[in-house]
């Protein structure tokens, strides 16, 4: 009920509007994932959470489990916790359908790296 310290009425109705939008926009990402296969569920939050170790790098991945470690975590306990969440089987479903649907159509040649 009160505004907190440094912020004022008009930031936080932009921090609201900004919060609508990117809800929007995750229904709108979900609603066109289903309709193409891609559901929510434990099984897309883990096959998602692998894709993003594959893909991952040396250094973020020691990063990851180095902040896991910090809170008595390893990576198979951290699946293991957040595949059933509704949020994190939404933010996997939609890397799944971004990487299947949208990614493989974004290369870019060495040429145009090198341009």
């Amino acid at each position: 009920g009160s505004i907190p310290p440094g912020a004022n009425q008009k930031m936080l109705e932009n921090a609201a509007r900004s919060i609508n939008l990117q809800l929007i926009q995750l229904r709108a990402i979900l609603d066109a994932a289903a309709k193409a296969g891609f559901k929510p569920s434990p099984e897309m939050a883990e096959k998602g959470f692998n894709q993003y170790l594959k893909k991952a790098t040396p250094l973020q991945l020691q990063g990851l489990k180095q902040g896991l470690a910090k809170e008595g975590k390893t990576i198979e306990s951290f699946l293991a916790a957040n595949k059933v969440k509704k949020s994190f089987q939404e933010q996997m479903t939609v890397q799944v359908f971004f990487e299947k649907t949208i990614a493989g159509k974004c290369a870019v040649s060495d040429k145009e790296v090198k341009d």
